[in-house]
């Protein structure tokens, strides 16, 4: 499809960008080509030439290996460039620029070349690697714990935050289902800075975040709950707050007499909720004669 994108468009249009690896092995580290001449080989096979190479790998390339990876893949000396492994994701735009691949794609697709202005990208950078003070922990409470990516915005979200205050940030994952048989992880919540509750769905792990929930509430420590997680804090309020000691969400408990959420209408019945959320603002009129209203 690429392929006949590019025929269609006509040149100057389209660049393609291969990104490889150029392992280092062997007690010499040397860096190994062949990966990238038959990945390159087996793009040609396929009508696709690429006009830039991204070389990957633990350590900067060589000049002579940058010259033989144009030679043998026909591609120009200053069209290969090597991207080494970073401390942070965030520094990779740097050293793609320092290489000139913005001028070089510009030249590609027949844009005007500008020299960017990258001065808040490097003060982010500055207070990122910075990390001045004692830092902050946050516990993060939550059942995929042991599978850490299910949670990667919340991750680079911190990292974020991270870069624009200058102060490391600590993530402490803590898995749900262990909090109400583990007091040692009670002790933990205690001491964090803030509590997050992140999203999710099920019933497993629930009784865990009400009681990280109660903790940050009772303790006065920040919490920041997202989806599920604001959800469980409503939850906790309702039981320990309003006195609704059976107050749940009806996915939780569909029995529920104080049912704090609910589910929409056209979910109730599906098994597997994931990937099937509303998106976008809804208008909402509640009854006044209705429970709503009541309440």
């Amino acid at each position: 499809a690429l392929r006949e994108l590019s025929y269609e468009l006509g040149d100057g249009r389209m660049a393609f960008v291969h990104t490889t690896l150029v392992p280092v092995v062997g007690p010499v580290g040397e860096a190994k080509t062949k990966p990238t001449q038959h990945s390159v080989r087996e793009l040609r096979a396929i009508g696709i030439r690429p006009n830039m190479i991204i070389a990957r790998g633990p350590a900067p390339l060589e000049p002579e290996i940058k010259a033989k990876i144009s030679l043998f893949c026909d591609v120009a000396p200053e069209a290969v460039i090597s991207v080494p492994d970073q401390r942070v994701i965030y520094e990779v735009p740097l050293v793609l620029e320092a290489q000139g691949v913005g001028a070089l794609l510009s030249r590609l697709l027949g844009l005007p070349d500008r020299t960017p202005d990258h001065a808040a990208w490097k003060q982010f950078l500055q207070m990122y690697r910075r990390e001045e003070g004692r830092g902050v922990d946050i516990a993060v409470v939550g059942k995929y714990t042991d599978l850490r990516d299910a949670y990667l915005s919340h991750t680079e979200a911190f990292h974020h935050c991270q870069g624009h205050l200058g102060s490391e940030v600590r993530l402490h994952w803590l898995d749900s289902e262990d909090i109400p048989k583990n007091p040692g992880l009670v002790s933990r919540l205690e001491r964090a800075d803030a509590i997050l509750v992140p999203g999710g769905f099920g019933t497993r792990g629930v009784e865990g975040k009400i009681r990280a929930v109660e903790m940050a509430r009772t303790h006065a420590i920040p919490f920041l709950g997202v989806c599920y997680g604001f959800q469980i804090a409503a939850i906790e309020a309702a039981r320990h707050q309003l006195g609704l000691d059976r107050a749940n969400s009806t996915e939780v408990d569909p029995a529920t007499p104080d049912p704090i959420v609910g589910l929409l209408e056209q979910q109730q019945g599906v098994n597997d909720l994931g990937g099937t959320m509303r998106l976008g603002s809804q208008r909402v009129q509640l009854d006044p004669r209705g429970e709503g209203g009541e309440r």
